[in-house]
């Protein structure tokens, strides 16, 4: 897996914040890309459209169709690649789309689930070949790793909005 950092604003980047390749399907390999965002739904650009429904996610739904435009070009040539079209290849994208408050996307929800399955997977293959040193059952494991990515989010996005609150004199 590759997180990319940011390091030119002045030069193009458009390329993806997380990448990582799944070799273990047979015959196939899936990249998968995210580019990740988050936005702060009390802001003057979406705190309007917020209010007149609350459950409707917007800002989510306005960040994810801002990176969508932003990044077209770049997934229809990757899935242009002729690996791709040959079926050797697949290539899956996703908008990590977050709001400062925690609440997550669609799309962020389906990739985080699907890292915990790929994880679940790897350890189910492992515990048939000998069992872990530390007794911990598959299920244990799992669990343990969603308990500590959410406190990370939760801790990461604390950490931001600190950081936001400190740059206006708060």
């Amino acid at each position: 897996m590759f997180v990319e950092p940011r390091t030119n604003k002045e030069s193009n980047q458009k390329r993806a914040d997380i990448y990582f390749t799944d070799k273990t399907v047979l015959g196939r390999h899936v990249h998968y890309y995210t580019d990740d965002t988050i936005g702060h739904p009390l802001c003057k650009t979406y705190i309007s459209d917020e209010v007149k429904d609350l459950t409707a996610q917007h800002t989510i739904l306005e960040l994810e169709k801002t990176k969508a435009r932003k990044y077209r070009d770049f997934i229809l040539k990757a899935k242009s690649h002729p690996a791709v079209i040959a079926g050797a290849r697949i290539v899956n994208y996703k908008t990590i789309a977050m709001t400062s408050l925690g609440e997550m996307g669609d799309d962020a929800v389906k990739f985080f689930n699907g890292c915990f399955s790929f994880l679940k997977k790897r350890l189910c293959k492992e515990a048939r070949i000998a069992p872990r040193p530390d007794g911990l059952g598959v299920k244990d494991v799992v669990s343990r790793a969603r308990f500590r990515y959410r406190i990370l989010v939760q801790f990461a996005l604390a950490r931001g909005n600190a950081a936001i609150a400190n740059s206006v004199g708060f």
